[in-house]
């Protein structure tokens, strides 16, 4: 995965020798540029707030929903990590699985192995001591770099989905 970390590079060595138990004869790749991409890996939006945690979650979910629809992307599926943490410090921590169909469709064409990207995960969370609201998502570039994508069009949309899912958090932000 290219990290220098002990523990990453340990989990690593065992989801690959565990892949070749249960899939002996599969074959693997790795994405000679990988995390090498220039442009940010990660999108990051804040909220700064200084409403009530539930008002401002409420407006903020309601806001996001409203631009995640407008644009056509498709919430796959939500989860609410502080019901799996014991003393979480945030008031709230969310995970929001987004796909945009015609995006995977696209990219699934010439690079099917991209789909290991799909659906992206935005998290949401707000830190009990802050008066902010963190967004975040993997940007496309992970999937142009790690995944290979170089034909045109599976760029052109996967850059279009970016630049509408930053438009959506702009204006969440706002």
């Amino acid at each position: 995965m290219g990290f220098d970390d002990e523990l990453i590079k340990k989990l690593e060595g065992e989801v690959l020798s565990t892949l070749k138990k249960i899939l002996p004869n599969a074959k693997h790749k790795l994405s000679p540029n990988a995390l090498q991409e220039e442009r940010e890996l990660i999108t990051k939006y804040e909220l700064e707030t200084d409403e009530d945690v539930a008002t401002a979650k409420e407006n903020l979910f309601l806001t996001l929903d409203n631009g995640l629809s407008l644009y056509g992307f498709v919430v796959a599926g939500k989860l609410d990590l502080n019901e799996h943490m014991d003393n979480s410090p945030y008031d709230f921590y969310e995970g929001y699985s987004i796909c945009k169909l015609p995006v995977i469709y696209t990219v699934a064409l010439t690079n099917p192995d991209a789909a290991a990207f799909a659906p992206c995960t935005l998290a949401i969370y707000k830190k009990k001591d802050e008066d902010k609201i963190v967004l975040e998502f993997p940007s496309v570039y992970n999937w142009i770099s790690s995944a290979l994508v170089n034909d045109s069009e599976g760029v052109d949309i996967l850059l279009k989905a970016q630049e509408q899912f930053e438009s959506i958090l702009a204006e969440v932000v706002e």
